[in-house]
């Protein structure tokens, strides 16, 4: 893994993401034709971005990338996209729930839910690609010239750590069984 950055497995991790808001996307539209909700799709989408993008992704972005760029001199437009970005991660807890709540309400059988169920999709979708793209163009590169090399290894064992606990593989089978299961 050396010359590898930090940034090299949140980018794939923003690819897996970027593959599950996808099916969101595509989830989303089938409803918005008059489908109906594939609610048991809804909940593994809801646990994929609570686990893996929650208590995973964004605690390697905010607790190693961001944690160590806010002890760096870096201009104040930088620093504020960091700050923006920690604010996407909870506006983001917001919409997963609110879809939750729209799925747990279908559930009980109340299908006037399905108009803020679609809201809640598309909101996710569109949230979720432009939050991925700020930090992958606007943050990233950026804020990587500001680490020496030896800093630049110390995160991303950090990170590797974090992997091994938590083995980001599974989330991938995750991903891979949702789109083997999707239909259009």
């Amino acid at each position: 893994m050396k010359g590898t950055t930090p940034v090299a497995p949140l980018m794939f991790e923003h690819r897996l993401i970027g593959r599950v808001i996808s099916l969101m996307a595509k989830e989303a539209k089938r409803v918005e034709a008059g489908g109906p909700p594939n609610s048991v799709f809804v909940d593994n989408v809801v646990d994929f971005i609570r686990v893996f993008a929650d208590r995973y992704h964004h605690v390697k972005e905010e607790d190693i990338l961001f944690g160590e760029a806010r002890k760096k001199a870096l201009p104040a437009e930088l620093a504020q996209v960091a700050d923006e970005l920690v604010q996407d991660h909870r506006r983001q807890r917001a919409v997963v729930q609110e879809l939750s709540d729209a799925n747990a309400e279908l559930a009980r059988g109340n299908k006037a839910i399905v108009p803020t169920m679609i809201e809640a999709m598309k909101t996710f979708v569109e949230f979720y690609t432009r939050h991925m793209e700020r930090e992958d163009r606007q943050f990233f590169p950026p804020v990587m010239t500001f680490f020496s090399e030896v800093e630049k290894q110390a995160m991303l064992e950090k990170e590797l750590a974090i992997d091994r606990i938590l083995m980001p593989e599974r989330f991938a089978v995750m991903v891979e069984s949702m789109e083997d299961s999707w239909w259009d």
